[in-house]
């Protein structure tokens, strides 16, 4: 699959439009009168037209907007904007219903995510970031930001990714959210029911969206503004933040005629260890996939769950036709393990890695392949409350990949199946079919290309 040259069809999805207000946003860019922010020794914003003939002699505009430009606080530093300003809504998709196309939404994401780097490269500069991505922290450390450090991108080249949404069999897509944050990364939801499903499933997936967009997906983007600010004023960001490329979440509830069996959650994360010793030539990544499962409760049982019982998680980098150039894997984690409560998980080439503590009271965790995990539920110490659990690999390749190809990073696979049951003397698990989750990220290298020394 073609993921980021790819040309858009012209089904519409609801909230679709924002890709066109983007696009439209970027032609007034070019042919419009530029609007400009002036900040007074007091702090105070006002936006101004410059004059075309003397631009110290400003017309001012009183409704607050130009153009459609959001009003940016500047420095303290008087100083004239001309530029694009990232605004989420322009770089957002949400789409429900029981029509969804795969394969057309992922061209419109594809879309949006060529809009934003035609226009911010791959980091906006703190200077283009709208007020509705900033905490209020953030606004007033902007305009304290010398000239230099408010107009300069932070990340001037880097890789950029698209998570591919691929639905099982019998499985429908019922809900899907997308957004390019301001840092270039990308996140994705995928809602998925069962293909009889009815209008109350449709309308629950809508709902729960609608929640993850007005939760995660927005506190993730203040965060992105955040540590643009924070990096362009000097101060210490997350390190494993600024090196995520993407994310996406797939929640799925099983349910089986009249029984209820649980939520199982699969969340998959990619990194670019841009700090990495690169004098070997190579690129290395981070992928992680962490799987949540929340029994469900039982038919007449008056309250009482099913029980968490197994799992099965699986991680490739080598296998997809669009592998990464002389791709190879490593330091898969965590190994077999039993008879632990917790383990420490960490991953890393020394420049900047991933860690984390994994709770594995009653879990037996067997790594069966170079990353792939069966877990056992053996007691009940995790088997009826809601438990996570998380693996993860390094990837590394040849830095040909710098070539502006599509290439796909890894993907994550997740099965479902027999994930519950009641452990008690008539023993029933569910859910019966496979319910396989499938999550992969195509990448490119935004930047210079790699040229190889003879």
């Amino acid at each position: 699959m073609k993921l980021l040259h790819s040309k858009m069809r012209s089904r519409r999805y609801a909230g679709f439009a924002v890709l066109l207000t983007a696009v439209m946003f970027a032609a007034v860019l070019c042919i419009a009168p530029a609007a400009a922010v002036v900040c007074d020794e007091s702090g105070s914003d006002e936006i101004w037209i410059p004059d075309a003939e003397d631009n110290d002699v400003p017309e001012q505009i009183d409704d607050g907007k130009v153009n459609g430009d959001e009003a940016i606080p500047q420095s303290s530093t008087s100083m004239v904007y001309r530029g694009p300003v990232y605004d989420p809504a322009n770089f957002t998709i949400t789409a429900s219903g029981p029509d969804l196309s795969p394969e057309e939404l992922f061209e419109s994401a594809n879309a949006t995510l060529n809009t934003y780097t035609a226009l911010f490269g791959k980091t906006v500069a703190p200077i283009a970031l709208s007020e509705s991505c900033l905490s209020p922290d953030s606004l007033n450390l902007r305009k304290k930001l010398p000239v230099g450090a408010l107009s300069a991108s932070p990340v001037s080249e880097g890789y950029i990714g698209l998570p591919d949404v691929e639905v099982p069999d019998g499985k429908i897509l019922a809900a899907y959210g997308f957004r390019v944050l301001p840092t270039g990364q990308t996140m994705v939801y995928a809602s998925i029911v069962s293909s009889d499903a009815n209008d109350a499933a449709y309308a629950s997936a809508a709902e729960e969206l609608n929640e993850w967009m007005n939760t995660d997906m927005n506190e993730k983007t203040k965060d992105a503004g955040t540590s643009i600010v924070a990096c362009a004023a000097g101060l210490p960001t997350v390190v494993s933040d600024s090196l995520k490329i993407s994310e996406m979440y797939t929640p799925k509830y099983y349910e089986e005629n009249t029984e209820k069996y649980g939520e199982v959650n699969v969340k998959s994360s990619w990194y670019w260890d841009k700090c990495g010793d690169l004098s070997n030539k190579h690129d290395y990544f981070y992928a992680t996939a962490e799987v949540i499962m929340n029994p469900g409760i039982l038919r007449g049982g008056a309250g009482n769950k099913y029980k968490n019982h197994q799992m099965t998680i699986e991680m490739d980098a080598l296998l997809h036709p669009s592998a990464l150039p002389k791709v190879y894997m490593s330091d898969a984690i965590p190994n077999s393990i039993s008879g632990k409560s917790s383990i420490s998980c960490s991953i890393g080439t020394g420049g900047a890695g991933l860690s984390w503590t994994q709770e594995l009271t009653d879990v037996t965790v067997a790594r069966t392949d170079i990353a792939k995990w069966d877990l056992k539920f053996t007691g009940t110490g995790n088997d009826e409350v809601v438990y996570s659990f998380k693996s993860g690999m390094e990837i590394g390749c040849s830095q040909t990949a710098r070539d502006g190809r599509e290439y796909c990073l890894s993907t994550t696979r997740a099965d479902a199946c027999n994930a519950f049951h009641t452990g008690n003397l008539f023993d029933k698990t569910g859910p019966s079919v496979s319910g396989l989750y499938h999550h992969s990220l195509y990448i490119r290298w935004d930047g210079d290309k790699y040229i190889e020394e003879e």
